[in-house]
């Protein structure tokens, strides 16, 4: 039961990083309406949040534990993208977003073993 379910989830991931390939190949950032320069984020949220979710909670046995850590790592990354795409984001807010990041996930796991 357990493993159909992870199969389940990798064929999800591995369809979900083949339509983000073909996406990005076949699109330019230059012709996109504004509300299309948007997919790539949220599409980068979702595939990294399933991802991480899907490796911690394989390898940890607590599927709880994986939505916390995948969501942390996930806003720190996308947070991250975004701030580069616009041209804001420095050295000291690479470092300020992972501090925020790394205490937050200490925080969640805590909470999760309480």
């Amino acid at each position: 039961m357990i493993m159909k379910t992870y199969k389940k989830q990798l064929i999800t991931l591995v369809l979900l990083y083949l339509f983000g390939a073909l996406f990005l190949m076949f699109t330019d950032p230059q012709k996109l309406p504004l509300p299309l320069l948007i997919v790539p984020f949220v599409y980068a949220f979702v595939v990294l949040f399933l991802t991480i979710r899907t490796g911690v909670g394989f390898f940890s046995g607590d599927k709880g534990l994986g939505t916390s850590v995948g969501l942390v790592i996930t806003i720190f990354v996308v947070v991250s993208l975004i701030l580069a795409s616009i041209r804001q984001l420095s050295a000291r807010d690479l470092l300020i977003s992972f501090a925020i990041t790394v205490l937050l996930g200490w925080y969640l796991v805590k909470i999760k073993r309480v």
